[in-house]
């Protein structure tokens, strides 16, 4: 169970612009593990093209917030989630959502990065099997954006079949958000 400040609230920041709708929302949104309160009525609307940032000490909910949005709050014991997210016109917190197809339109990367323990390749090749993609040409096109898009291909286009768990900590944070932006989320 985490512990949580009861005095530190995450500071949420989004963008105000008139580009239309919000696509991602949140109404009122409370979390609780077991009988410790994590968040508190968190109220958002984030546009698209808006940079939100949440800031604030550790243990103050971020990771909770953010873990709320994709639903990976399903697989921590104890927990009550009450409010709303809403993704378009759909409240991804309803039990009918389905949390496999959520989290591919809603990637999370963490502070701390978490490859596989595959190779560089395979890592960013296996989300995409799981979603079905299995044309090779199409994977090695999607794993070459990708690594650029994150300025790693220069440094692993000669050993994309090495161990990702070798790469450097920052190179280990870029392949998890190539492999996240491989879904195209």
């Amino acid at each position: 169970m985490s512990q949580f400040s009861s005095q530190a609230k995450p500071v949420i920041s989004a963008s105000i612009n008139n580009w239309g709708n919000p696509c991602l929302s949140t109404d009122r949104l409370s979390l609780y593990y077991g009988s410790k309160q994590a968040l508190e009525d968190i109220t958002l609307s984030i546009t698209q093209g808006s940079i939100t940032a949440l800031i604030g000490p550790s243990g103050c909910g971020k990771t909770s917030f953010l873990y709320c949005l994709n639903r990976l709050i399903d697989l921590i014991p104890n927990c009550l989630v009450y409010g709303n997210v809403w993704l378009g016109d759909s409240n991804i917190l309803h039990p009918q959502t389905d949390t496999i197809a959520l989290r591919r339109r809603i990637g999370t990367v963490l502070q701390k990065p978490n490859p596989f323990p595959f190779s560089i390749w395979k890592n960013i090749a296996f989300p995409l099997k799981e979603h079905g993609i299995i044309d090779r040409r199409k994977i090695n096109g999607i794993v070459e954006r990708v690594l650029k898009n994150v300025k790693l291909w220069d440094e692993v286009k000669d050993r994309l079949t090495a161990s990702a768990l070798r790469l450097s900590g920052g190179q280990k944070q870029r392949l998890c958000i190539a492999r996240t932006l491989a879904l195209a989320p």
